[in-house]
């Protein structure tokens, strides 16, 4: 099969995905090539990384200007190259991974007069979105072939917008397994000399607002003073650093806070954790979450409806109030102060969850059982 991936960019957890799909379609023998955003904007980028991986694998791909703006002329700019792609690459289907890129894919084949399905993939809804975007993008998923949520949630909220029912499916995100590749980076190593002699929380992903860590550095000072010195490692780069670390210096505590910026492995850090933390205000479905399930490492996260559809409180991992700095605390407690067999029955039924459901195969299957259904529909 003829696989064309459109994205916006190629970062974060739904870069990784995409960088993961395409590889692994390519290694079951399926042509596969990409386009992604060529002009970058302060947290908005593609990883090097995932660039020259598909480099070293052979995906061809194009940087187009662009899938991220609205204006009139970047997008007549990247639908023209997405033009060129289709003629070039004669796709059997076109997967796009945000709204822009499945409405520059629909206009061009309407221009080619060409019959290809096409999907997107909804990793997560953009919190601040016009009342005119979110209709432009709706109106965009009721006319291409079908969309696909990474979680329920994210399928009733598409669905609460106006996308038609019979539109939608889910599948969900995937992890890789975790490789066991020499690993050098002298945070990681400073953090390995750390976690001999205290306990260690750790927090995965862009320092926004979305991602709330600030939460995190508000809790600290109220976790129960009996509980010994912790460190929080912040992974990730963001436009909100700046403030987070002067919300750390309002905020002291007995409690380091350490920022290791954006690290190209930053699941390697997790089984340096004693607790995994994500306080997200909204989501998809974050790898993170999954990673920490792979690496036997307790998960604590904020109650909202993506987390809660992967989290069992106190049987897979542990929730708290969202928004709540005093809940939040309180649950760290708990997680600190499980003893050996509570932490193995709570870690080991995590493992199990991300081995039903979250593997690349059962994934990249789910996903190809899909383009055949459209492609043969269109044939």
């Amino acid at each position: 099969m003829r696989i064309l991936h459109l994205t916006t960019y190629l970062q974060g957890g739904a870069g990784r995905i995409i960088y993961d799909l395409a590889l692994e379609q390519k290694r079951l023998g399926h042509t596969v090539s990409l386009a992604t955003s060529k002009t970058e904007y302060p947290g908005y980028c593609n990883y090097p990384e995932y660039l020259d991986g598909l480099r070293s694998a052979g995906i061809p791909f194009r940087l187009v200007d662009s899938f991220f703006k609205r204006d009139g002329g970047s997008f007549a700019e990247a639908k023209k190259q997405v033009s060129e792609l289709i003629k070039r690459e004669r796709p059997n289907i076109i997967h796009c991974h945000a709204s822009m890129p499945a409405l520059a894919a629909l206009e061009s084949i309407c221009d080619l007069g060409q019959e290809i399905p096409i999907l997107q993939t909804m990793q997560g809804w953009g919190t601040n979105k016009t009342e005119e975007q979110t209709k432009q993008d709706i109106d965009t998923m009721n006319q291409i072939s079908h969309v696909v949520a990474v979680s329920n949630a994210s399928m009733s909220l598409l669905v609460s917008l106006g996308l038609q029912k019979d539109k939608i499916s889910v599948i969900p995100n995937f992890v890789s397994p975790k490789t066991t590749l020499p690993f050098d980076d002298t945070d990681y190593k400073s953090l390995e000399n750390k976690a001999k002699t205290r306990k260690i929380i750790g927090c995965i992903g862009s320092l926004c607002s979305r991602k709330n860590q600030s939460l995190l550095i508000k809790a600290l000072p109220l976790i129960d003073h009996s509980i010994d010195p912790l460190t929080l490692a912040l992974i990730g780069e963001g436009k909100d650093e700046a403030q987070l670390r002067n919300l750390a210096i309002a905020n002291p505590s007995k409690h380091e806070v350490l920022f290791l910026g954006y690290k190209s492995k930053a699941d390697r850090f997790l089984p340096l954790f004693d607790a995994f933390v994500l306080p997200s205000l909204a989501e998809g479905l974050p790898l993170s979450i999954v990673e920490a399930f792979r690496e036997n490492v307790p998960v604590l996260c904020s109650d909202i409806a993506e987390h809660k559809e992967i989290i069992e409180n106190r049987i897979s991992g542990f929730l708290f109030n969202s928004g709540d700095a005093r809940s939040l605390a309180e649950a760290i407690n708990e997680i600190i102060l499980l003893d050996l067999p509570q932490r193995d029955k709570i870690t080991s039924l995590a493992y199990d969850i991300y081995l039903k459901r979250y593997t690349i195969k059962r994934v990249s299957d789910q996903y190809l059982s899909l383009y055949r259904k459209f492609f043969d529909k269109s044939r």
